[in-house]
C-alpha cells in the first residue's frame, strides 16, 4: 500500500467513526426519551386507578354530570401525556379532564392535583389553599413522603410504588378504597 491510500482508508475510517459515535449519541436520546414517554404513561395510569378507589365529597360536583378535574403542576411534557392517555376515559361515571395549573391558588376547584418531582419545592404554599377542600394531592416525593401530599409515587428499581397519607386523606374529606389502601406500601 502507498502512502495516498492509507491515508484515505484512515480519512475514510475517521468519517465512519464519527458517523457511528453521532449514531448511538442520537439512539441513545431517542431510547431515553422513549423511556422517560414511558415511565409518565404510567404514572398517568396510576393517576387513573387512584381516580377509582377515592370518594370525594359530594359538594365537589355541581351535580352527577360534572367532570373528574385532574390538575397537574408540573414542568415537563406530563400533562399532554396524561390527556393522551386518558383521552375519552370515565371514571365513576365522570370524564375526566385535565389542566395544567400554573397558580396554586385556584386548585381547590380540582379534584385531584398531582404535583410533580421538580416542582416539590414550590409547592410548600399549595396546602394552605387545600385543608378540608376535598383534593385529592399526588406527588412524586422519591423514596422519602411529604406529609401533607395524600399519594406519594415511589419509584423503587425501576417499578412503581404509593404509599398513601390516611391522616391526609381524612383532613381533606377524602375516603380511600379499601382495595387500594392493601395495595399501598407502609
Amino acid at each position: 500500500m502507498d502512502l495516498h491510500m492509507v491515508k484515505k482508508f484512515l480519512l475514510t475510517f475517521k468519517f465512519y467513526t464519527v458517523l457511528l459515535i453521532i449514531a448511538c449519541v442520537l439512539f441513545a436520546s431517542v431510547f431515553k426519551v422513549s423511556a422517560s414517554s414511558r415511565e409518565l404513561r404510567i404514572m398517568a395510569g396510576f393517576l387513573y386507578n387512584f381516580s377509582k378507589y377515592v370518594q370525594w365529597p359530594a359538594e365537589k360536583f355541581t351535580n352527577d354530570k360534572s367532570p373528574l378535574i385532574f390538575c397537574i403542576i408540573s414542568k415537563d411534557s406530563f400533562v399532554s401525556i396524561v390527556e393522551e392517555t386518558l383521552k375519552g376515559k370515565t371514571t365513576q361515571g365522570r370524564r375526566l379532564i385535565t389542566q395544567s395549573r400554573k397558580r396554586t391558588d385556584d386548585l381547590k376547584s380540582c379534584h385531584l392535583v398531582f404535583i410533580g418531582f421538580r416542582e416539590q419545592e414550590s409547592a410548600g404554599h399549595v396546602w394552605k389553599f387545600l385543608p378540608g377542600s376535598g383534593v385529592l394531592t399526588v406527588g412524586r416525593w422519591g423514596k422519602t413522603s411529604n406529609a401533607k401530599v395524600i399519594i406519594n409515587l415511589i419509584k423503587d428499581k425501576n417499578k412503581f410504588k404509593f404509599a398513601i397519607n390516611t391522616n391526609a386523606a381524612d383532613q381533606a374529606n377524602l375516603k380511600i378504597g379499601s382495595k387500594l389502601l392493601k395495595l399501598a406500601v407502609q
